[in-house]
């Protein structure tokens, strides 16, 4: 740590309000009063949005402060835009010897020492003591500035990526809805159901091109099956081998390595019922149901754990790619969901994904369906990868600026993008 900076507890350069509950009978969803926090729940990438209204509260937090939760989870904090009731599970941070917009950048860099406190308590939950006892960096004031200008700078960028996700994830679901509905015409246009009602027929999930074949994913298909684990057979993982997928790798149409492990080539060729070829379609099953994607060309057979159905589309006059677009439908989804009601742990049966409903439009219809929707998923995917790199770099940034491992300029107060290495 450079000599001029310093490191100081939280409670020797901020003043605390621990948060209290107040009465029950203060409290509610409408009404005059201050917003009411009672945890973190409502928190949001820098601000709350609280849903409830505190008239006679026992604890207010100010404007600035830092919001930090006390009880489990620890350590999750934001800021408080305006006056705020709290709760027990929140404390208030006010700081008296930091700037405001360092301070909230410094708690978030050395809150997560805070969780490794509280999980030695039966309970994980900090008090005061352990909050006045955290450790944080205190540099010069220009440097305190000059830091949170750059790190301010940096979030405000990833909180713009994050909202065009948002939009670009609600312009494809619209897309969706409306390719799924509606289909693409010779020309490469939606067929426009008010104009041409007769080019429409009604089915169980609702309107279609009359067009489109109505079939169960049974008929276009083989090997409706799900796998297990090793452990059944008496088996054990490998350190290599052949891959073996779980339920995290299978996202929206999109395949995914994480949570993949391996198994060897002898337990594969015993689970052979579960053995998954590129071109096949994965299913999630148990938790959040009717995920599902293609699995790809290039990463050899696997098989697959107990949470997957595999399907084998066969049949001529479908591809796979659009099959499995559709299990994205919400009307589909809605449709397995209305037999879950009741269940502790949401599961279907393969019956159940042998009964899909499945509408085939002509080939040539379904490329330009699947390639429009590949490449609006493309863009969000970009977008994503774009924030998992600015997310990174943010990590990075506080590591090097909050130890003063990188010292910055503070000549003057404007931020530069050559700073930020973006």
């Amino acid at each position: 740590m450079p000599g001029e900076w310093r490191t100081k507890a939280l409670g020797d350069v901020a003043l605390f309000e621990m948060g209290q509950a107040p009465s029950s009978r203060f409290v509610s969803d409408s009404g005059h009063g201050y917003p009411f926090l009672q945890g973190n729940a409502e928190f949001g990438a820098r601000s709350p949005a609280s849903r409830l209204v505190c008239s006679q509260p026992t604890k207010l937090s100010q404007v600035n402060d830092v919001l930090i939760s006390v009880r489990a989870p620890v350590g999750e904090v934001n800021v408080s835009d305006r006056a705020y009731a709290i709760g027990r599970g929140l404390a208030a941070i006010r700081f008296t010897h930091l700037t405001p917009d360092f301070g909230w950048h410094a708690v978030r860099f050395a809150a997560p020492e805070l969780d490794r406190v509280a999980q030695g308590s039966t309970f994980a939950a900090i008090g005061k003591t352990e909050l006045a006892r955290l450790q944080i960096p205190s540099p010069p004031l220009p440097e305190q500035r000059r830091i949170a200008a750059i790190l301010d700078t940096l979030d405000r960028t990833i909180e713009g990526t994050q909202r065009v996700i948002e939009k670009l994830q609600a312009t494809r679901q619209g897309l969706l809805h409306d390719l799924l509905t509606r289909g693409l015409d010779e020309r490469g246009q939606l067929r426009d159901p008010e104009r041409n009602p007769e080019q429409f027929k009604e089915t169980e999930l609702g309107r279609v091109p009359v067009g489109w074949r109505e079939l169960r994913l049974s008929d276009i298909s083989t090997h409706i099956t799900k796998g297990a684990t090793p452990t059944t057979f008496g088996r054990k993982w490998a350190d290599s081998g052949v891959l073996f997928l779980r339920s995290e790798c299978v996202k929206d149409n999109e395949f995914s390595l994480s949570g993949a492990e391996f198994i060897d080539v002898v337990t594969h060729t015993i689970m052979g019922r579960s053995v998954v070829m590129p071109g096949d379609i994965l299913m999630t099953i148990t938790g959040y149901i009717g995920r599902s994607c293609v699995y790809p060309t290039g990463l050899g057979d696997a098989n697959i754990n107990q949470h997957i159905a595999r399907v084998r589309v066969v049949h001529p006059d479908a591809l796979p790619k659009f099959v499995s677009w559709q299990l994205q439908d919400i009307r589909q989804k809605n449709r397995l969901e209305r037999d879950l009601t009741g269940l502790a742990y949401p599961q279907i049966s393969l019956e159940q994904v042998r009964d899909i409903p499945v509408f085939l439009p002509r080939l040539d219809e379904q490329k330009r369906i699947s390639s429009a929707l590949d490449a609006a998923k493309k863009q969000v995917t970009q977008e994503e990868e774009r924030l998992a790199k600015l997310q990174a770099l943010k990590r990075g940034l506080m590591e090097d600026l909050l130890t003063g491992r990188v010292r910055v300029a503070v000549a003057d107060a404007g931020v530069t993008t050559k700073e930020m290495h973006v």
